[in-house]
């Protein structure tokens, strides 16, 4: 298989998936209903929470920093017992690029050339927010693990890119798990203002390839692979990734023929 094990239609969060399914090297693929990837949750109905609860996350973490999570607080299923662990941060040149949007001083493409410039800088900015954050998948007791920001897509999907590269997935097939945040875009309509310049809405909510190939090349050129990345830099050397490869990949047994 190589594609998500699907999303899940919650109605007040729309990128959540399973990132099971996805090719994870030969002969194995990412296990389902370890590792979910999201928006967040605060718009969770009743009839979500619902659903929520019998997934069995055991650990959200949450890319949010406080006036996020403040703006917006997640809702979770009363009673729950699930470990919440805050990693927020804002990425270099985040709120610079939010005044001049909302100025009017940014169009399309300086955004899309600021976006790409945070993707770098996630690379060499913000390696030990995602060292711990992939350093919770590596306990079991911790799993099933949730991983969200605002809208699911940058900071969150360069974290889930982050995984699937250790767990050994294709370059094209992470690719095509980043962009699928395309087809379900969170309403971030309250950063735009009547000042905001055509086209900066839909660049803002959606993402690009070249937003995260621009991660990659930045990996390749400060440490010269994803391996040495993972390694020095986000603490998953051969013995971490092997144990994440255990923990989170299977055996493909329904190969046909």
């Amino acid at each position: 298989m190589n594609g998500p094990a699907g999303r899940i239609d919650f109605a007040g969060a729309v990128n959540f998936r399973d990132i099971g399914g996805y090719d994870a090297g030969p002969g194995r693929r990412v296990r389902t209903g370890r590792v979910y990837r999201s928006d967040n949750l605060s718009g969770l109905s009743e009839a979500d929470l619902e659903r929520f609860a019998p997934l069995g996350i055991r650990t959200v973490i949450d890319f949010r920093v406080p006036f996020e999570r403040t703006h917006k607080p997640n809702r979770y299923p009363a009673g729950h017992s699930m470990r919440v662990v805050d990693l927020g941060f804002v990425p270099s040149g985040g709120v610079a690029m939010l005044h001049g949007i909302a100025s009017g001083a940014l169009g399309a493409d300086d955004v899309v050339a600021r976006v790409v410039a945070q993707y770098r800088s996630f690379v060499t900015e913000h390696q030990e927010v995602y060292r711990r954050a992939l350093a919770c998948l590596l306990e079991p007791d911790n799993l099933p693990v949730l991983i969200h920001c605002t809208s699911g897509k940058d900071r969150t999907g360069f974290a889930i890119a982050m995984l699937l590269a250790a767990l050994g997935t294709s370059r094209e097939t992470i690719i095509r798990d980043f962009t699928y945040s395309n087809d379900h875009r969170h309403d971030i309509s309250n950063l735009f203002t009547t000042a905001t310049r055509p086209g900066v809405q839909d660049v803002l909510s959606s993402v690009r390839p070249a937003y995260i190939e621009a991660a990659f090349a930045q990996i390749e050129e400060s440490y010269g692979s994803v391996e040495t990345y993972l390694a020095q830099a986000l603490g998953i050397d051969a013995a971490v990734r092997s144990r994440l490869i255990e923990t989170l990949t299977e055996p493909v047994t329904d190969v046909p023929g």
